[in-house]
C-alpha cells in the first residue's frame, strides 16, 4: 500500500468536504490519527484498517464525488479493518467505516463522549474475519453490539457472527446484541 502521506492530497479540503456526513471534531481526530485520508488520484475517502503495531493491512474506499463508489483495495487483510479503539468495555460493529463516524457524531450530539466505545467497521455485514482478531486483542470487551443494517444480509450477517462470537470466546461472558437503525 502507499504511504499515508503519499496519498493524502489536502487535509483541510478533505475534512471540509467529509465533515458533511460526520463532526468536523472527529473527521478531525481521524486525519490526526491517520484512520481516513483522500486519494489524490480519484479523490475516494480511504479508511485504513490497521494491525496491532498500527501498520496498514487493508483499506476502504468510499467516493466523495457526484459519483457513488464504495468498494475495497485490493489484497487486503480482511482481519484488519477500520477501526476507532475506544476506551471502555463496548464494541459496536458496522458495516461500514461511515456508519461507525456516523455512529460517533450522534453520540456527540447526544452530549456523550464519542471516544467511549470501540467501533469496527467489518466492510459489509459477512466478515467475521475483523470481528474474531479485534475481540482476540482487546480483551477488555465485554459488550458487543450489531449495529448492521435491517436489510436481511444484516440480519443474516449478525445472526452468523453472533453464533461464531460465541463458539471463538466461550469463556468470555459476552453479552452480543442487535440494534437496528431507526
Amino acid at each position: 500500500m502507499a504511504d499515508y502521506d503519499e496519498i493524502m492530497q489536502s487535509p483541510a479540503m478533505f475534512a471540509r468536504k467529509f465533515s458533511m456526513q460526520a463532526d468536523p471534531e472527529i473527521v478531525k481526530a481521524m486525519i490526526q490519527q491517520k484512520m481516513i485520508a483522500e486519494d489524490s488520484v480519484h479523490h475516494n475517502c480511504l479508511f485504513f484498517g490497521r494491525d496491532e503495531n498500527g501498520v496498514i493491512r487493508s483499506c476502504a474506499l468510499r467516493g466523495s464525488t457526484d459519483v457513488k463508489f464504495r468498494g475495497e483495495a485490493p489484497g487486503g487483510d480482511k482481519s484488519c479493518t477500520f477501526a476507532m479503539v475506544g476506551h471502555n468495555d463496548v464494541l459496536r460493529l458496522f458495516e461500514s467505516p461511515i456508519d461507525a463516524m456516523s455512529h460517533a457524531t450522534f453520540t456527540k450530539l447526544l452530549g456523550k463522549d464519542w471516544t467511549a466505545d470501540h467501533r469496527l467497521s467489518v466492510n459489509g455485514s459477512g466478515n467475521y474475519e475483523s470481528i474474531k482478531r479485534y475481540l482476540a486483542n482487546h480483551t477488555e470487551i465485554k459488550s458487543v453490539w450489531f449495529c448492521y443494517d435491517s436489510d436481511q444480509a444484516g440480519c443474516d450477517g449478525a445472526e452468523a457472527s453472533s453464533v461464531r462470537i460465541f463458539e471463538d470466546f466461550p469463556d468470555r461472558e459476552l453479552s452480543v446484541m442487535s440494534c437496528s437503525p431507526v
